[in-house]
């Protein structure tokens, strides 16, 4: 396929390669202290696009799920609608803790096992809430998925990860490239919604979680494309 036909399709990669050229007149007196802006542009441009990817994707998933947590709840699971506020308090608690913990684990483990971690257990909670709502009893899927809300550490340890392995790429241009990355992951979170809603036109809440599994699995798969196209860069 043609280089210039597939940067034109990708608003991310195209962005970044525009906006790290515009970046070089603030670079181009560090000539012999590093990389050149020119260097940082390559990497930046042969990365960006699966990064980028791999953000929206992440998004994509839990929000299909936590968007329309209320039918999820009260049609899927049989509870009162006086859940609702607990069950939000849970995730917004474990998102907190998700978003303290990934640097440190990121440090101990490296951004991109805390990366993909995040995204294989993000997909196996939303299996689980399929399995749940499918096949579990009221009187046990109501009190399972209270108990599987604090969910928001996994999914939440997700973004300063992602973040630390986009600032190691390019560190020259990490102010550009952190606000593209910051746009895809905003991007991620409004498509989860429609993506939740079209579900919701058309199929029982219950499936909800099965859509939203396809999207980490599906970033875990440009993730490890993007890796692998790197070691052979580098080889």
């Amino acid at each position: 396929m043609d280089r210039g036909r597939t940067a034109s399709r990708d608003p991310d990669i195209h962005g970044i390669q525009f906006l790290v050229r515009c970046g070089r007149c603030q670079s181009s007196s560090s000539t012999g202290r590093g990389r050149s802006s020119a260097e940082a542009t390559t990497e930046s441009s042969r990365h960006g696009k699966s990064l980028s990817r791999s953000s929206r994707r992440s998004e994509t998933g839990g929000f299909v799920v936590i968007s329309y947590i209320a039918p999820l709840a009260i049609e899927g699971a049989g509870l009162p609608s006086l859940a609702l506020p607990g069950m939000l308090l849970a995730f917004g608690a474990g998102a907190v803790i998700g978003n303290l913990s990934s640097g440190y684990l990121a440090d101990r483990i490296g951004a991109t096992r805390v990366v993909v971690l995040s995204l294989l257990f993000t997909m196996m909670i939303c299996l689980t809430i399929v399995v749940t709502l499918k096949f579990a009893r009221s009187h046990i899927a109501g009190p399972m998925l209270i108990g599987i809300m604090p969910w928001g550490v996994i999914g939440w340890a997700f973004p300063p990860a992602q973040a630390s392995r986009i600032v190691g790429y390019a560190p020259e241009v990490a102010h550009l490239t952190l606000s593209l990355n910051a746009s895809a992951l905003y991007f991620g979170i409004a498509f989860g919604t429609v993506i939740g809603g079209r579900v919701l036109e058309f199929a029982t809440p219950s499936d909800l979680g099965l859509v939203a599994a396809l999207f980490p699995l599906a970033a875990v798969g440009v993730l490890v494309a993007g890796l692998r196209s790197r070691r052979l860069a580098e080889a």
